[in-house]
């Protein structure tokens, strides 16, 4: 049970993480202003913003045969496509939001496993907390307002993780098909999954084949 000399404590770390939170997403504002083709984008330069042009030029998808599979656009460039259509910079958002939603999975999994989660009320004072310090992680933070499709691929996964947590098969099913249809790199998370399903319905017998 919170004390009188516990509130100043808890409104000083609730207000902190709320401005951390905020201005994560206040920091990349300026990367709408900036166009795609920074030299931290990597591979998006060689051929994914390539390929998005390609596709508003021609104005259909791709069958290229001859192609490595990390050249193919997959999921990830189909959601960054209209607001490239719309803004070069906008494709930015997509990112950015994936950036936001890995981090929200991340913490709402967290969340999930604390022992005796509504004892004293800190089950939302721990998300909150969870939340502010993995907006700062630095694999998640470098690629956040890139035009990369690594931040929705691990966005897609941790909400996988999260909805089979809850129960929630075919939720994190779709979730998991997204981030296969995403990224090729997250292609060893399928196994996990599969594997942490088992387990899940471990108890329930014959009943788990048929999920």
């Amino acid at each position: 049970m919170k004390t009188e000399e516990s509130d100043p404590h808890d409104r000083a770390l609730f207000l902190a993480c709320l401005s951390t939170i905020l201005f994560a997403f206040l920091a990349n504002l300026p990367s709408f202003a900036v166009p795609p083709g920074l030299s931290s984008e990597g591979d998006a330069l060689d051929y994914r913003i390539p390929i998005i042009k390609w596709m508003l030029r021609h104005h259909s998808y791709p069958n290229w045969n001859w192609t490595f599979v990390d050249d193919y656009p997959m999921l990830g460039e189909l959601l960054i496509l209209p607001f490239f259509a719309l803004s070069q910079e906008l494709a930015r958002l997509v990112p950015i939001l994936a950036y936001g939603g890995a981090c929200l999975f991340a913490a709402l999994f967290g969340r999930e496993l604390l022992p005796n989660p509504k004892k004293d009320g800190r089950k939302n004072a721990f998300f909150l907390f969870a939340l502010a310090s993995l907006l700062g992680l630095q694999p998640l933070l470098v690629q956040a307002n890139h035009v990369m499709v690594d931040n929705i691929a691990t966005c897609f996964a941790l909400g996988s993780l999260f909805f089979l947590l809850k129960g929630r098969i075919r939720i994190a099913a779709l979730f998991m098909a997204g981030a296969l249809a995403t990224r090729y790199t997250i292609w060893g998370a399928a196994p996990g999954a599969l594997f942490a399903l088992l387990w899940w319905e471990r108890e329930k017998g014959k009943e788990k084949w048929r999920h």
